[in-house]
């Protein structure tokens, strides 16, 4: 194809060069530094630049700037070209456009990290037809873009939620996940998608892969939406969802169980079996998340966190603050009474103690405070913190007193020990009084 244009170009119009890129998109692996490949680049940009984006046609940007976007060619010329060209015509493109066309150029924008404001704004704009006239995917991977780039775009989240009984009923296990990941991204509450996405939570578990199943069940955790349907769902394929899914996907689902207090034995069960590689192959934050949910749940999982020890420098050397403090958390809640894994948690202790303050988040301080106090009753010395950090501990624990958010982890150790710890005493308020 390059060898054609190479020796064809003067008689190349819109249409052959948006062909060629499409076919480019579609091969495995292009050697971006094939200088026949950077010719054609450079001389689709020159094009564009000299001819202007009209005679590109609004069906064939879209095509160039997806295909651009698959390619990560970001920094090339002709996609900064390209990228301004079609920032300076938005309102045409979009007013000339169909639904898959738009949503093919917003979701180049937010794949390669660029910012269109008036671009967006056009989306915005049109939004009421974009999602009544798009298909589901076209809708997702709009929705998608807007979360990606952070664009709050009221309007479409609202057309989403008009529409979700379509969009759902009619709509991919993949483009469901993606249109709720960005509800729960930009903090969009939308009571009706995830009603529908409830009802319909056995196609989603039973034809959704693993990545798709925790975009699903994370925007669940995320909003705070208790989807029993789905979550049963999910347990019912977790063998499938662990044998084929990334430690990612993995880690985000057991964390959606975690955050949202849903027992999942035959899911942690299935964590346990494939543990070593899960610590193998997952990121310091895929371990720090799943350990975090055995431990929030209450699950031992001896093979998973003697794995995790043997990868202690991989922990040490690549975690974050709140990785630090989620692996100290689970730690001193699961290896209360054995002991076994002191060493590691002395190291992330020490690491953890050592973040930036300003930074520091409510929740892991909130998690510091919990390990220190759960370490000294156990009679476990840890280095103190520093004074500025203990004190925002100390502020933390007396303002935000919330016993419950722990109570299955106490009441797992009271257990361990050979009590009966019953439930909580309910609030006085709580009482019917007689």
């Amino acid at each position: 194809m390059l060898i054609i244009h190479e020796t064809e170009k003067e008689g190349f119009n819109n249409v052959n060069y948006a062909t060629m890129m499409r076919q480019l998109g579609r091969i495995r692996f292009v050697d971006r530094r094939d200088p026949l490949f950077r010719a054609f680049l450079d001389d689709l940009g020159t094009q564009v630049e000299v001819r202007g984006l009209r005679w590109l046609q609004v069906q064939h940007v879209a095509k160039n700037m997806h295909t651009i976007a698959k390619m990560n060619l970001r920094n090339h010329h002709t996609s900064s070209i390209l990228f301004s060209q079609v920032e300076k015509h938005a309102e045409r493109l979009v007013k000339e456009g169909n639904p898959q066309a738009i949503a093919n150029t917003v979701w180049a924008c937010a794949t390669l990290g660029v910012e269109s404001p008036k671009l967006f704004s056009q989306v915005e704009k049109h939004a009421e037809w974009l999602v009544r006239e798009g298909n589901p995917q076209d809708v997702a991977n709009t929705v998608w873009a807007c979360a990606k780039l952070g664009v709050a775009s009221l309007k479409l989240f609202s057309q989403v939620e008009k529409h979700a009984e379509q969009l759902v009923k009619e709509g991919t296990p993949q483009a469901i996940a993606n249109t709720v990941w960005a509800c729960a991204t930009l903090g969009v509450e939308s009571p009706n998608l995830f009603s529908q996405v409830e009802k319909h939570a056995e196609r989603l578990a039973k034809e959704g892969d693993p990545q798709n199943i925790a975009n699903t069940v994370w925007a669940c955790a995320t909003l705070g939406v208790e989807s029993p349907n789905l979550f049963s769902q999910v347990e019912k394929h977790a063998e499938r969802l662990a044998k084929e899914g990334s430690a990612q996907a993995i880690a985000n689902t057991v964390w959606a169980f975690a955050t949202l207090g849903v027992e999942s034995p035959k899911l942690f069960s299935q964590v346990e079996k494939h543990a070593e590689r899960l610590v193998k192959e997952g990121s310091t934050q895929a371990i720090a998340n799943t350990v975090w949910a055995c431990a929030t749940l209450g699950v031992e999982s001896p093979a998973l966190f003697t794995l995790m020890e043997a990868k202690m420098e991989k922990l040490l050397q690549n975690s974050n603050a709140q990785d630090f403090c989620n692996i100290c958390y689970a730690l001193a809640i699961s290896d209360f009474e054995k002991k076994t894994h002191i060493k590691l948690l002395v190291a992330m202790w020490n690491r953890a103690v050592q973040m930036n303050v300003s930074s520091s988040s409510k929740e892991s301080l909130h998690q510091l405070a919990q390990v220190e106090a759960l370490t000294k009753a156990d009679r476990i010395y840890l280095v103190e913190p520093p004074s500025e950090l203990h004190l925002r501990m100390v502020n933390i624990v007396e303002t935000d007193n919330t016993a419950s958010c722990s109570h299955a982890q106490i009441s797992g150790m009271f257990t361990k020990l050979g009590f009966i710890h019953e439930n909580e005493v309910p609030p006085l308020g709580e009482w019917a009084m007689g």
